[in-house]
């Protein structure tokens, strides 16, 4: 791995093997109708509706509105119908951040917003944006933004961006 790079490990809930994977299908209209997926198994949800050109478009959708959940990398690059690596290349290459380091700044951007609002607890919080304790969220976001969730909540605004 390369200085500042996000592992795939640093993400809890982030399963490449494919074992754990939550969906609902029902929330996002471009994953509804089944299609065959890359190995020509009918039963996955294809993103891109034989827009193969859009699909890295979609899977960003499908992240913005699934960034909370346990997601499989292979299971997503299946539902956009190309191969694992080809789908972490190509992501990489259109949006400069790999698709896990694409999670964890959604994860991180939205953690930083609820830290405004004093009537969540960071336990929550953490919950909220996809960790699953405390003890891992507090250590990647220490990691990502430079200053533990305490910290950035306890600063005036103008401080906690500093902190990033």
């Amino acid at each position: 791995m390369k200085s500042g790079e996000i592992g795939a490990e640093s993400i809890p809930g982030w399963d490449q093997s494919g074992s754990s994977f939550s969906i609902l299908s029902n929330r996002l209209p471009v994953i509804n109708s089944v299609a065959y997926s890359a190995n020509g198994q009918k039963g996955d949800k294809n993103l891109i509706h034989g827009h193969k050109e859009d699909w890295v478009t979609e899977a960003v959708e499908f992240f913005q509105l699934h960034y909370t959940e346990q997601l499989s990398i292979e299971r997503v690059a299946r539902m956009a119908g190309v191969h694992r690596s080809h789908f972490t290349l190509t992501f990489t290459q259109r949006m400069g951040l790999s698709p896990q380091q694409y999670v964890q700044q959604l994860r991180m951007d939205r953690a930083k917003q609820l830290l405004y609002d004093h009537s969540l607890t960071v336990s929550e919080i953490s919950q909220s944006v996809g960790y699953p304790d405390l003890y891992a969220f507090s250590r990647a976001f220490k990691k990502h933004i430079g200053c533990s969730p305490s910290e950035y909540r306890s600063k005036d605004k103008e401080c906690g961006r500093s902190c990033s």
